[in-house]
């Protein structure tokens, strides 16, 4: 989400309904979507960096979305804080 803001992102996920929310309900609605653990939207905050494997990282706001039909909490743990 390149144009969007942490701030714009944060006050999204404020709003009980905004477009992020539906496009991540219609796609999970498909019975054939339950692999998908989720979906994850990024704010970047413009800083990249290097890591020692050679990967770049963003590190900025995520608004995540947990599949109900995914079973698996793995990546769920991961956004507890």
């Amino acid at each position: 989400m390149r144009d969007l803001s942490a701030r714009q992102l944060v006050e999204l996920k404020s709003e009980r309904v905004n477009g992020l929310a539906a496009i991540a309900t219609r796609l999970f609605a498909a019975d054939d979507r339950s692999h998908l653990a989720g979906i994850s939207y990024l704010s970047p905050c413009g800083e990249l960096t290097r890591s020692v494997a050679n990967s770049i990282q963003d590190v900025g706001t995520a608004y995540y979305f947990p599949n109900p039909k995914n079973r698996y909490d793995a990546v769920d743990q991961m956004f507890t804080a």
